[in-house]
């Protein structure tokens, strides 16, 4: 989205899942058709600075956008921008127009994360239902404060003060967007 449009729209709208799909021009050009990569940081930039709640998105692709130096690009720029914006890394499956490629192994997701969390507060595992970071966890203490299955929720444990949700164990402020309610 350019930045006019996202002006416009960000008065309208509370939050924003951005796929980050890759950190390089090539993969842009050749996979998806674009114009390049940054167009899409600018809009991520954008969003954040209007104070959109962001969770990016990057789907592993083998062989394309899942290279340790290429993860560690997209959360050096993550990083630098808020570490406390949400990731996702999600598994690839075959399917559509690119049936040439393996689904994600595992251990290329939680490779990322183990990445990722060096740098950032909130990781996440996608299109691994049962994974332990599907779930978010206090980037202070490690105490699950939401837990999910993939798209369900389980048990939620945050202390709410005015409007705001702390890590009960440690009292570390959780970004979240919206009102929990328990039961």
């Amino acid at each position: 989205i350019n930045p006019e449009p996202i002006k416009k729209i960000s008065k309208f709208i509370d939050a924003a899942n951005i796929d980050l799909k890759a950190f390089s021009n090539r993969f842009y050009r050749e996979i998806c058709g674009g114009v390049g990569l940054e167009p899409i940081l600018k809009a991520i930039k954008e969003f954040h600075k209007r104070k959109v709640w962001i969770e990016l998105t990057t789907l592993l692709i083998p062989g394309e956008n899942d290279s340790e130096e290429e993860i560690r690009k997209i959360v050096e720029w993550v990083s630098k921008l808020d570490k406390g914006i949400p990731l996702h890394f999600s598994r690839f499956h075959p399917s559509y127009k690119m049936l040439n490629k393996p689904i994600t192994p595992v251990e290329t997701i939680e490779k990322a994360i183990e990445i990722a969390k060096e740098k950032l507060e909130y990781v996440y595992a996608g299109n691994v239902w049962g994974h332990k970071y599907e779930s978010t966890f206090c980037p202070k203490c490690g105490h699950k404060v939401i837990e999910r299955f993939g798209f369900s929720l389980g048990r939620i444990d945050l202390e709410e003060k005015n409007g705001k949700y702390f890590c009960p164990n440690c009292g570390k402020l959780i970004k979240i967007r919206g009102k929990v309610i328990k039961g």
